[in-house]
């Protein structure tokens, strides 16, 4: 029985570690903006979201990032011009983000070249990592 409790605990904190026990929930958020908005403000605002997004308490991870131009098979949505990609450690550190004054202030400041935004949520249930 000890072994067996040993190899149990053993087991859990490998999955804790490797963050496989452990469900996320994603944000993600595709960002089309105005046709007027100059490029060192859009730069802005990838560079402000990798900064200051990840400071908010259960933020796993931010990824931000322009679409890739040259990808238009036609499977690929191009209407969009900015993709944020926001992993949390659980939908109530996401709902907690959505009032947070930091996501406030990025919104804030950002709102007016926005034309139009989408945004996808989901609890991550399953997840492989690659070798």
């Amino acid at each position: 029985m000890p072994l067996c409790r040993s190899l149990t605990c053993v087991v859990t904190l490998f999955l804790l570690v490797t963050g496989c026990a452990s469900s996320e929930y994603v944000h993600a958020v595709y960002f089309t903006f105005k046709p007027d908005t100059p490029t060192e403000r859009i730069d802005a605002m990838v560079d402000g979201s990798l900064r200051e997004l990840g400071r908010i308490p259960g933020v796993r991870r931010v990824s931000c990032g322009r679409r890739d131009r040259a990808m238009t098979r036609t499977v690929n949505d191009t209407a969009f011009d900015v993709g944020l990609i926001i992993r949390f450690t659980d939908r109530a550190r996401y709902e907690a983000y959505c009032e947070h004054p930091i996501h406030m202030a990025q919104v804030e400041k950002y709102k007016d070249m926005i034309a139009a935004m989408r945004v996808f949520d989901f609890e991550v249930t399953n997840e492989t990592r690659a070798p």
